[in-house]
């Protein structure tokens, strides 16, 4: 029975998300949250106050632009806050993007390199791992993987409403993780590449498809002051430094690439980086181009010329007019963060902020309005340049391509770490899974194509299987224990439950004010529950009376103030429950140390 390619690669698409949404749901819902999940059910609702106090929150704390929160708030509303419900969302953008890279890698070399780049992201470990965790992180891949595709689809037979779709998925991903404007960054450099090299078709396409990436990114403009403030720091904060791990940077970043490779530890790590390397040799080595359609699609415009105009004419009076309405349009986000425990001093830093947040919408507007102003002025400009006059050209080459996605980030990436940027790491390198995944399945496919390929073939994919498989996220398939990879929690439901069965009428509970104990304000639902840093915040709170102390084995600003307290009064351990340690003080006794 004939099977056409399109149902061939139907039929292979579905199998591989059915694959990859079993992975992704073992244990989905096993860990208590950890401290920055928390950010996804931390404010519900939808009315405008709830929404500027999420753009507060996420400017000034969470270190990540807002939109992923924008899409946890409705989910959360549908779902309810539970840990299966809300983890299930990432869950199904992970999935989604094992199909759209599908169809990414069909458009770029096939119907079998298609099912090859998925497969490769459906079984990659880093990627089950944080689609599993209600952050940003997944949301963010599915929007570049998205955007990958629509950005070929412009320098192709592109369309008008494609080029807005692949600026909409830019703005979108680059508001959900800082690290989608390294991914997306290779899409300009491509474009350009085209109108230098490419043929008349392919750079017809490429002058609207720059266009339409660099109003895309203008819009970043808009979230530079927020950028900026979480880059000095945050009050009420840890500092930037406290993610450098304290390794070298080679060190450091090679550990982060094998993660993101999934190549697994010794003694598999050089078999596997072997058949990584070879597989990525093999993608280099095809010699197919992408044509772009006769005038490089519709030839149409981003953007009605008017339409430029009007953004960049009514920028002005918009801004004046946020700037006169901003007092009504910020004051519940203020007194939602004051009601928070903030400090006034940090509640008035923040509202500066986002003031500079609301004034630079109209900004960004006016800078798009004058792109497309300019643009046509610039076409022509560059039509008079000898290099693009000339009639040669050719189309854009599929390793030029893959080359640009993957290994521009991937450098720009080495070049951060060796500057000793402190906030590096696996899951924010996680963006440049798709195309690692997209240049894997390539290579593999062209292997196919050679008889010596086809025998190689099957070990190449044997090594990385089993590099694979020393993670946790795959190592349950065959019943072994792996490395742990993703989140860090504790048994915070299993802490609240020990608690309730020990309760004390309503003791106050302490617990050390760091971003891993931020669970204990979501499930231990007590009278009173107190974030001190050292012990000296003891009589701030109100806690002369007694409190139980909830100590997190092995986590320094834990033990830090375990020491601190036990200088200033008596503490005696009551229970424990995996690595976390009651302690009790005792009223009675008179304080030590001064106070």
């Amino acid at each position: 029975m004939y099977i056409s390619r399109d149902r061939a690669f139907l039929g292979g698409i579905a199998v591989l998300m059915i694959v990859a949404a079993v992975l992704r749901l073992h244990d989905l819902g096993l860990q208590a949250y950890d401290g920055d999940e928390l950010y996804a059910v931390r404010i519900r609702g939808g009315s405008l106050s709830d929404i500027a106090s999420l753009m507060g929150r996420s400017a000034f704390h969470d270190l990540h632009p807002p939109v992923s929160y924008l899409t946890f708030m409705p989910w959360v509303a549908l779902f309810g806050p539970g840990e299966t419900a809300v983890r299930s969302l990432p869950l199904v953008l992970g999935v989604l993007a094992v199909g759209l890279l599908g169809l990414v890698g069909r458009r770029v070399g096939g119907v079998w390199t298609g099912l090859a780049a998925a497969a490769f992201l459906a079984f990659n470990p880093l990627h089950i791992a944080y689609s599993q965790e209600a952050r940003p992180y997944s949301l963010a891949v599915t929007l570049t993987i998205a955007a990958h595709l629509f950005f070929l689809r412009s320098l192709g037979d592109g369309r008008r409403w494609d080029r807005i779709v692949y600026a909409l998925l830019c703005v979108a991903a680059i508001y959900t993780h800082y690290f989608a404007l390294l991914a997306l960054l290779p899409h300009g450099l491509i474009a350009l590449g085209m109108l230098l090299t490419g043929d008349r078709d392919s750079r017809l396409a490429a002058r609207q498809t720059l266009l339409t990436f660099v109003c895309a990114m203008a819009t970043f403009i808009a979230w530079l002051p927020a950028l900026a403030h979480q880059a000095a720091g945050q009050p009420q904060g840890s500092p930037l430094g406290m993610y450098d791990l304290g390794e070298s940077p080679l060190n450091r970043t090679a550990s982060f690439l094998i993660k993101v490779a999934g190549l697994g530890a010794a003694p598999f790590l050089l078999a596997a980086a072997f058949a990584l390397l070879v597989l990525l040799t093999a993608a280099f080595a095809r010699k197919e181009r992408l044509p772009a359609s006769p005038s490089g699609g519709d030839g149409g415009r981003l953007l009605p010329r008017w339409m430029g105009a009007l953004a960049l004419l009514a920028g002005i009076p918009i801004a004046a007019g946020l700037a006169l309405l901003a007092p009504r349009l910020l004051g519940p986000a203020r007194q939602v963060l004051l009601a928070g425990g903030y400090s006034p001093d940090t509640v008035e830093r923040e509202m500066r902020g986002l003031m500079q947040f609301t004034l630079s919408i109209p900004l960004t507007m006016c800078v798009i309005g004058a792109l497309v102003l300019v643009w046509p002025w610039i076409s022509r400009l560059l039509d008079r340049l000898p290099l693009l006059s000339a009639s040669g050209g050719r189309p854009l080459a599929v390793t030029f391509l893959i080359a640009g996605l993957l290994l521009a980030p991937v450098g720009l990436t080495l070049a951060l770490a060796f500057k000793g940027v402190p906030f590096l790491s696996p899951r924010n390198l996680l963006l440049f899974e798709p195309p690692l995944a997209l240049a894997l399945g390539m290579g593999a496919v062209r292997l196919t194509e050679v008889r010596w390929g086809r025998l190689l073939l099957a070990p190449l994919i044997l090594c990385l299987a089993v590099a694979g498989l020393q993670y946790e996220t795959l190592s349950w398939t065959v019943g072994l224990p792996g490395t742990s990879l993703g989140m860090w929690t504790g048994a915070w439901r299993d802490l609240s439950s020990e608690l309730n069965q020990r309760s004390r009428g309503d003791m106050p509970l302490v617990v050390v004010d760091a971003p891993r104990s931020d669970p204990a304000l979501f499930y231990l639902q007590r009278p009173r529950v107190a974030r001190i840093r050292r012990s000296g915040q003891i009589e701030r709170v109100g806690l002369e009376n007694g409190f139980r102390f909830i100590h997190l084995q092995g986590y320094r600003p834990s033990e830090a103030l375990l020491s601190d307290l036990s200088r200033r009064v008596p503490l005696r351990p009551r229970f424990q429950v995996d690595e976390f340690v009651v302690y009790e003080s005792s009223p009675t006794a008179p304080s030590r140390g001064p106070k």
